[in-house]
């Protein structure tokens, strides 16, 4: 996603580290004894519910939920949204004017933005825009944690 102002290359490095066990591991299935059941369904349920808490799993409505979640990071999709709409509302002039020269104009009934009254508006845009952005944070690096125990467990699992 052009825009983009976090940093990625960790997770991604991560997941194709995940991805080298996929041999190992459908091999280890496929001789499956009884007693490593227990320890593969363990496994099992810690990945798929350290994956249900990944990035933007909560922001969508219940009837968007599916396998391919992870993957979208709907809410970096959502931060770059919100970084272009600002970006776009700078480009009107009166967007430009600091927000106290702007309460002055307001008042004057020859001000040519009398119709415009956006810096409330672009303040609360640009702070919702900064809360998403430490919630970002915060799940890749909860991510990336969650990552690394699942491969740490993986590699106990199968052996390596």
């Amino acid at each position: 996603m052009e825009g983009i102002e976090f940093n990625l290359e960790p997770i991604i490095a991560k997941v194709k580290s995940l991805m080298k066990f996929k041999s190992s591991f459908t091999k280890m299935v496929q001789k499956l004894e009884p007693d490593d059941v227990a320890g593969i369904n363990k496994f099992l349920l810690k990945a798929a519910n350290g994956f249900n808490r990944t990035i933007g799993w909560n922001t969508r409505p219940i009837e968007t939920y599916s396998i391919d979640y992870l993957y979208r990071l709907e809410m970096i999709e959502d931060y770059i949204h919100l970084t272009n709409a600002i970006k776009s509302i700078r480009n009107i002039p009166v967007a430009t004017i600091d927000r106290d020269s702007a309460k002055r104009i307001e008042s004057k009934p020859d001000n040519p933005y009398n119709w415009l009254r956006i810096h409330d508006s672009l303040a609360n845009i640009e702070n919702e825009r900064a809360r998403i952005g430490k919630e970002i944070e915060m799940e890749l690096e909860s991510l990336s944690t969650m990552l690394g125990s699942i491969s740490e467990d993986l590699s106990k699992l199968v052996g390596n």
